[in-house]
């Protein structure tokens, strides 16, 4: 061993310590390698994480803002369940999925004919009122769907074992004078039309009936009244 060199008599050795530096450099390499991956990782996870808060709570403002609006119109006017005035439940308006790639939303919306160009703003199950000839009226469920031009009501029938959706009634918004509730705590909701119809005005049971009236406030800009009264 000199001060700056190092005397290696057999080439066995001198083999083997460039062997053991390259395995060296390479393993320290590997190390920086994935530090780096690790970083961009942490980094693009944080920046998704973010940008997932930011988002919810954007949408959380617009669901917040639609629920004040429909608590707003019932407060004081109607009965309300201990469950319906619970803050935390968002009011998404879609909820059969109608507007999405759900299998029985695709089939609701096939039924209706709603085209690409419309938005659904409201959709989820119901009990329409159904009126029997020398029978009393009935609740039968319903779908309902509500777009920024009309108000869908589609049946589903067992046709051969195999189950089909048909659209019963199709209600454009301008034809709605008002909405129609008691003030005692049911869920009940009457259209009330304009023009002379055979079947008459709408009456169903809507279990989410302040999102569904907030939704057609809205979509009409609060040109159609809402009224509560106790019959």
């Amino acid at each position: 061993m000199g001060v700056t060199k190092a005397f290696i008599k057999n080439p066995e050795t001198l083999f083997a310590l460039e062997t053991m530096r390259d395995r060296y450099w390479h393993n320290m390499a590997g190390r920086i390698q994935r530090a780096w991956r690790n970083y961009w990782r942490y980094k693009n996870e944080c920046a998704a994480r973010i940008q997932r808060f930011w988002k919810n709570n954007k949408e959380g403002i617009a669901y917040a803002q639609i629920r004040d609006y429909g608590h707003q119109m019932l407060a004081g006017r109607k009965e309300r369940r201990r469950f319906s005035l619970l803050s935390y439940r968002r009011f998404m308006g879609d909820y059969l999925d109608v507007g999405g790639k759900n299998a029985l939303g695709e089939m609701i919306r096939n039924a209706c004919g709603i085209t690409k160009g419309e938005t659904v703003h409201f959709s989820m199950r119901i009990q329409l009122l159904v009126s029997k000839l020398g029978r009393s009226s009935k609740p039968s469920p319903r779908y309902l769907v509500v777009t920024e031009k009309a108000v869908h009501f589609v049946i589903t029938t067992v046709i051969n074992g195999a189950t089909q959706m048909a659209l019963e009634r199709k209600i454009p918004l301008v034809t709605i004078r008002s909405i129609a509730m008691s003030s005692l705590r049911d869920d009940w909701v009457i259209l009330n039309l304009t023009g002379s119809f055979e079947e008459g005005d709408p009456v169903f049971s809507c279990y989410f009936k302040t999102e569904l009236s907030a939704c057609l406030m809205q979509l009409t800009r609060a040109q159609i009244s809402l009224i509560i009264a106790p019959q």
